[in-house]
């Protein structure tokens, strides 16, 4: 640790990395959970405040990120195509806490949120999921867990050099084309 502290003063710029494959693994995915309710709530100074409660919660995908290692993580809103959007008044960010499914006093994700008006079946995507979510998730309080969907995206450079892996006899590439003989990431005919 002296060798750190003198060649890497604090305030030089630089952040060490304690855990490098986690660092390498958390941008490899992304977390989206759905709004299944909200209220409206006061912060203890008074101000309005709404209570947005997620389908995860700090006992499933987010137990290391929030409720260990205290972060807030980042989120981007994606409103349902199946639902209006929500008036002019209601678009305007506040401030909002977002809430596991647990029903736990502790199960918060974000207590310091600014979203705009969010409807039941709204969704929140979380970046930097990739390390430490649903590997650390429990059924916690009788709570359910849906088995992840997992999509794979992959460039056209990828999609080639798998498929000329699936083309070799005896090998499969199961988890993003399949067996021999089954179709590409695009749809075209593999072996």
């Amino acid at each position: 640790m002296e060798a750190l502290d003198e060649c890497f003063p604090p305030g030089c710029g630089v952040r060490i990395i304690a855990e490098p494959g986690r660092y390498f693994a958390e941008t490899s995915a992304t977390l989206f959970t759905t709004i299944l309710g909200h209220r409206a709530s006061r912060a203890p100074c008074g101000a309005p405040l709404r209570d947005y409660h997620l389908s995860d919660g700090t006992y499933g995908s987010f137990r290391i990120q929030v409720a260990i290692d205290g972060l807030e993580p980042s989120y981007t809103v994606l409103r349902s195509p199946l639902l209006p959007p929500p008036g002019p008044k209601l678009s305007a960010p506040m401030a909002c806490r977002l809430w596991g499914h647990s029903g736990r006093t502790d199960d918060c994700v974000h207590r310091n949120a600014r979203l705009p008006a969010l409807q039941d079946g709204d969704w929140l995507a979380f970046d930097y999921a990739g390390a430490y979510t649903v590997c650390s998730a429990s059924r916690f309080g009788g709570g359910s867990m849906a088995e992840p969907t997992k999509l794979f995206v992959l460039s056209e450079v990828a999609t080639r050099d798998l498929g000329h892996l699936a083309q070799r006899p005896g090998r499969t590439c199961g988890s993003c084309c399949g067996a021999v003989g089954g179709r590409g990431a695009r749809g075209e005919q593999m072996g």
